[in-house]
């Protein structure tokens, strides 16, 4: 039977001003984090390119020249070699995932992307002690050994900001699917979707990204390879190859796909689908309703699991905001059954607050 546990996230302890002495140092101070945020966010704002045409960066690929897969009717591409699936930017099947699934996906796969705009030093995440809704596949019961992660989703879409603030303009949030990165420090590789909203003056701009990353490369970093929109449906994948890991990343409704091998393999003791909130990329967790994550299937010693049916710890998420009060940001729905997926589970993160509150 899996281990359910439940585990109380809260941001790092934060100095209140009354910690800070007199009014004058507290009203600098909090100046100061405004100036800083406010900072990051506009150069985070920088990244946005137009749909359909990402600008090419320095970013990781796979060996060889950028190339496009030949037409599925040519050859089947559930045949390729594996280096013919690195050739085309395609992701490997690795020992005990279903032939079915990753089938479907090469198969399905359009167009390759290949450059990315790379965001800044910055990572989507540093740990899992603040800023982490979902459950994680871990290492509770000794012997686990998590080398692939696999699922599908609906990106969730953003609605209304708070109220503009001059100084704190940026709305952030992240769904993912990931290797490693628990507990923290450890090497985590993850794909998903980023959603940013930012505030220009008059209005409120919203984007929508792929992402993958892999924190355990040198001078870490974010990679966007293509803009996508709400209620887009896609899948995501991350696993270690060899003693490297890969990100992949496919909108299933046109096969649009990018993604990497480069940098370390993720760490193998645990594995993860997590809605993100990091007051690291934005003040404010966007308000996203709910995310549910479907066919959520992790590769253990080389057999192809749920993750129901793994060790596990659910991480609701609770924030600090600057005045030290703690709010319930996102909350974890239970597992359910999810019929014609593979494997058939799925569950749900669910948007309570926005976080930072000052």
């Amino acid at each position: 039977m899996a281990l359910r546990m439940q585990r109380f996230i809260s941001l790092r302890p934060q100095r209140t001003p009354a910690a800070r002495g007199s009014a004058t140092t507290a009203i600098a101070w909090r100046r100061g984090m405004r100036s800083l945020l406010a900072a990051l966010l506009a150069v985070i704002a920088l990244t946005v390119t137009a749909i359909g045409a990402p600008r090419a960066s320095a970013a990781p690929a796979m060996s060889g020249a950028c190339s496009q897969a030949p037409a599925q009717s040519m050859r089947d591409r559930a045949s390729y070699t594996p280096a013919e699936l690195d050739r085309y930017g395609l992701p490997q099947r690795t020992p005990g995932e279903p032939f079915a699934k990753w089938a479907t996906i090469v198969r399905g796969a359009g167009q390759r992307i290949c450059g990315a705009t790379r965001g800044e030093t910055v990572s989507w995440t540093t740990s899992t002690s603040f800023n982490w809704a979902g459950n994680v596949a871990d290492e509770s019961t000794a012997g686990q050994k998590y080398t692939e992660a696999d699922m599908d989703y609906f990106v969730p879409c953003i609605g209304a900001p708070p109220s503009p603030d001059p100084d704190f303009s940026g709305v952030a949030m992240a769904a993912w699917i990931g290797i490693g990165g628990s507990p923290g420090g450890k090497t985590l590789i993850q794909a998903g979707t980023a959603a940013f909203q930012t505030y220009n003056g008059t209005s409120w701009q919203t984007t929508y990204k792929a992402f993958y990353e892999n924190t355990g490369a040198s001078n870490p970093a974010p990679y966007y390879p293509f803009l996508v929109k709400c209620n887009d449906h896609m899948y995501v994948k991350a696993y270690n190859s060899g003693s490297t890991g890969c990100m992949f990343i496919q909108r299933i409704s046109d096969g649009l796909h990018g993604g990497s091998c480069y940098g370390p393999a993720g760490y193998t003791g645990s594995a993860e689908a997590i809605a993100e909130y990091s007051q690291f990329v934005a003040p404010y967790f966007a308000r996203f309703g709910t995310v549910t994550f479907k066919g959520v299937g992790i590769t253990d010693n080389a057999v192809y699991k749920g993750i129901d049916k793994l060790p596990h710890t659910t991480y609701e998420l609770y924030a600090h905001s600057c005045n030290s009060q703690v709010v319930h940001a996102a909350t974890v729905g239970g597992f359910q059954t999810d019929t014609g997926n593979t494997p058939p589970v799925k569950y749900a993160v669910t948007w309570l607050h926005q976080g930072f509150n000052c």
